[in-house]
């Protein structure tokens, strides 16, 4: 929701969240390994580092700190879209945090070694990723390009690509409007 410039809309709903994730984790001692999910009762997150890696990466997103311990190891590069989200969530690093610096260099190891032959839109994900990592660039030039990836996806969802479109024509609209109120 966050790619697709829709985070806006759903700002109580995130912080909601967000501040579940904090309490959980300040509970489980400062690790991510266990976190209440409403449909499965307790999960175990400890291997899945797509999950890990976006729950670190949106927690110091919105100003949430802690201290995250534990490294990822070898056997989770297969994990490609884990590997992108570790990738773009170490690009929020602390100073001397060496953990996620060591993550950081993992990752992009990882990215830069990948089969070719892999997911179209993973592929270019990867690619604008290791060109400027995500939170090094506007939201809203990068959206449009989300966007279009999003709705080549297979696992995509219709709603949120309409969603996403419609938002998108909204504010272009008021950013035209405003544009041409100021240049008359």
């Amino acid at each position: 929701m966050n790619n697709l410039c829709l985070s806006s809309l759903f700002e109580k709903e995130i912080r909601g969240t967000l501040d579940t994730l904090q309490y959980d984790i300040g509970n489980s001692g400062g690790t991510f390994h266990t976190l209440q999910s409403d449909a499965d009762g307790i999960k175990d997150l400890k291997d899945d580092v797509e999950a890990t890696s976006l729950c670190f990466r949106l927690l110091r997103q919105y100003g949430i700190m802690f201290h995250k311990t534990g490294a990822f190891n070898e056997r989770l590069r297969a994990n490609i879209r884990g590997v992108l989200q570790l990738y773009e969530a170490s690009h929020l690093a602390i100073q001397e945090e060496n953990i996620v610096n060591k993550e950081n260099d993992f990752s992009e190891e990882c990215l830069k070694d990948l089969n070719p032959n892999i997911d179209v839109y993973i592929l270019k994900r990867v690619t604008k990723a290791l060109e400027y990592p995500q939170h090094w660039m506007v939201q809203w030039f990068w959206v449009k390009w989300q966007i279009d990836a999003y709705e080549h996806q297979v696992d995509r969802n219709p709603m949120l690509v309409e969603l996403s479109k419609l938002n998108f024509n909204m504010i272009q609209a008021i950013h035209q409007r405003e544009l041409q109120e100021l240049s008359v």
